[in-house]
């Protein structure tokens, strides 16, 4: 039951992931300016942190957590 329940995150964490890497990728290959990458960074965060992935560091304030865990995956 615990497995399906987190199902969401853990395909917003991969797709995320996968988002970030294939952009990487292509970053390798073409000369990507940084405003495109940093754009798709900040989508990605949000994916996650729309998906209910957030990084607490103790503090139960729930504005905090969004803000860590953005910067994180930024």
């Amino acid at each position: 039951d615990g497995v399906r329940s987190k199902a969401p995150q853990r395909f917003a964490v991969l797709g995320a992931g996968t988002l970030l890497a294939v952009v990487g990728l292509y970053d390798d290959f073409r000369a990507l300016h940084w405003w495109p990458r940093l754009l798709i960074q900040f989508v990605a965060a949000g994916i996650v942190v729309a998906a209910g992935v957030r990084a607490t560091l103790f503090v139960s304030a729930p504005w905090f957590g969004v803000a860590v865990t953005v910067f994180w995956i930024v």
